[in-house]
């Protein structure tokens, strides 16, 4: 197959993680030598294969009508929504996930198609590597929020506090792309907070000054941030579940202390009384520690991660994967 229509529902924003994971993927498959057609809500697909990219919804738009519809996406929790199911089932010939774990997680939760894993890419305008000082003066850690708690920013924080608050020669720095009440009247010399959204420059920057990357996620589909980081150089902790399931190739595995009900299933995505991760605080505060009283092992952690993401996470892999499976799986549909 040389030809593939995609629809790319977030209209490629790069503000977001649909969004990039459609600039990333329609730029490798041209690459690769895909003749690749963006269908929109004034242009219809005519025939062949269309590949929907986030949700399923989309897919019952009539320009969708006459061809064969396939979804790639996401979910962060241990259940996919019925609407989401039906919607699958009604709408689509196959699913693409890019988490290993979220295809019995689709099964399980009802999809009757074809649910097939297919991993994202990392080296869409990825993070230069930078030095770091096997000793330096001042250990600033860095983490990130999107104004919930499904990043665990709050975790990051009293492990902060309990490890090091009072100790001048820490900081930690808090990315929080929105606004939340919970970080409201923050008053601590220790801890500094970046609000708003960045472009890649400015996340780019906030890497190359940190010297460790917190992310005690509860629910991840993917995870891009904890990878730029490892990729920029910087010894990254990272719940081990569901999206960051290869943690343990490329940082420091945060166990998972229990499930607990999702407090995300306002998305569309996730079914009500679905489940989400919650990460061991006793076991965050020991990688933290780790990583403080051996730095030069830390580094020399993330550089070989670095290389491990790189070499089996790139763009142009992810769109040959993805073709593969199309041409494989499309003769028996």
């Amino acid at each position: 197959m040389t030809h593939l229509h995609i629809f790319a529902t977030n209209k490629k924003n790069g503000a977001t993680g649909f969004g990039r994971m459609e600039i990333g993927l329609i730029t490798a498959l041209r690459e690769i030598g895909v003749d690749v057609t963006e269908v929109h809500q004034r242009k219809p697909a005519r025939g062949g294969i269309t590949l929907v990219i986030g949700s399923p919804k989309w897919g019952a738009i009539k320009q969708l009508a006459n061809t064969t519809r396939w979804l790639f996406t996401m979910s962060e929790s241990t259940r996919v929504s019925a609407e989401w199911v039906e919607q699958i089932n009604d709408l689509y010939a196959h699913v693409l996930v890019p988490t290993p774990e979220l295809v019995p997680i689709y099964r399980d939760s009802g999809i009757t198609v074809p649910v097939s894993y297919v991993p994202l890419g990392v080296d869409l305008n990825p993070p230069a590597y930078a030095r770091r000082a096997p000793n330096p003066d001042t250990f600033t850690w860095l983490t990130y929020s999107l104004g919930d708690t499904r990043k665990g920013a709050e975790l990051a924080m009293m492990a902060f506090n309990r490890l090091f608050g009072g100790n001048s020669r820490f900081r930690l720095v808090i990315k929080c792309r929105d606004n939340p009440l919970w970080l409201s009247g923050l008053e601590d010399p220790q801890m500094t907070i970046v609000r708003g959204e960045t472009d890649d420059n400015g996340w780019h920057q906030l890497l190359a000054n940190a010297n460790a990357f917190i992310f005690p996620s509860r629910g991840e589909g993917y995870g891009l941030p904890p990878r730029e980081a490892t990729i920029a150089g910087l010894p990254t902790i990272a719940t081990q579940w569901l999206g960051l399931w290869d943690i343990e190739y490329w940082g420091y595995p945060l166990r998972v202390k229990e499930m607990r009900p999702s407090r995300f299933d306002m998305w569309e995505a996730n079914a009500e009384g679905s489940l989400w991760a919650e990460p061991d605080a006793e076991d965050l505060d020991r990688r933290m520690m780790q990583i403080v009283t051996n730095y030069p092992q830390a580094l020399s952690k993330a550089v070989a991660g670095r290389q491990y993401l790189l070499g089996n996470f790139r763009w142009q892999s992810v769109a040959q994967k993805l073709m593969m499976t199309i041409e494989r799986e499309a003769v028996t549909e």
